[in-house]
């Protein structure tokens, strides 16, 4: 949508909740969003999770509209100024694209839009038809979570990350946008545009110091890693469920033995 000029990332991003005289959250721009840095009131994790602000989000209180939830959040640092990783940054971006979609407040309309653009721009032309994302009352595509695709697909998502955004010759996606994905953030550099890359930095869940400084990857929940290794023309999927810092830290030590098997190039 950047590229289309539907979107800005310096602009400050159009949220009503924000829009009055004087919130400083009227400050917060699609680049902040991307880079978690956002400055957004966000518990990722708590002890007992239940009241993390993730589950509350996707599975509580905050089910019925996600984003709104996280809108609503009020500013716990200044916009841009610190890293913190939160999955309402993503639903607020979910929710702004689905706005620029359509106009319409219907869940359904909202849902079959988001599907159109997501099909078109991404299943088709990647040839990853399992895609399946889910959908919050609203009609929000729950970007951050409950993404649902095959194997196979997974793999294809990251050799077309990969290669840059081209898929068959053709360039489907800018290079220049899976640049700014792939290049340190300021205020994280083991954080890009919403993937994680192989650096020293804050709360990195690869293999800083170990393996090439090329590697970037996407993490979920419990030990679900598809690692992009561009040097090595190599992409490693795991799917799975991992609980535990001793088992998590077991896993990575795996993951980073089976890169560091394969040359670079």
């Amino acid at each position: 949508m950047v590229s289309d000029g539907r979107l800005a990332l310096d602009t400050p991003v159009p949220v009503e909740a924000w829009s009055q005289p004087g919130d400083p959250r009227g400050t917060i721009t699609l680049r902040h969003l991307l880079q978690m840095t956002s400055g957004l009131e966000h518990r990722e994790t708590a002890n007992p999770m239940h009241r993390s602000d993730l589950v509350r989000m996707l599975l509580t209180d905050g089910a019925q509209d996600m984003a709104a939830f996280a809108e609503a959040k009020p500013v716990a640092d200044p916009p841009g100024s610190r890293f913190t990783y939160s999955t309402g940054d993503t639903m607020i971006i979910a929710d702004l694209m689905t706005r620029m979609l359509t106009d319409s407040s219907r869940p359904d309309a909202r849902r079959d839009a988001m599907m159109e653009f997501v099909t078109g721009r991404l299943i088709a032309p990647v040839g990853i038809a399992s895609l399946t994302p889910e959908f919050d009352a609203r009609g929000t595509m729950i970007g951050g979570a409950m993404m649902h695709m095959t194997a196979r697909d997974y793999v294809d998502f990251g050799e077309f990350l990969r290669r840059k955004g081209r898929v068959n010759g053709h360039q489907v996606l800018s290079a220049r946008w899976v640049d700014f994905m792939t290049t340190p953030s300021p205020r994280n550099p083991a954080y890009g545009g919403h993937l994680w890359l192989n650096r020293a930095g804050d709360g990195n869940p690869l293999f800083p110091g170990q393996g090439s400084k090329r590697i970037f990857g996407a993490v979920g929940r419990d030990g679900q890693y598809l690692i992009i290794s561009p040097g090595q023309r190599l992409v490693v999927l795991r799917m799975g469920v991992t609980h535990g810092e001793e088992q998590t830290e077991s896993l990575r030590t795996a993951l980073i033995r089976l890169v560091e098997l394969f040359p670079n190039g």
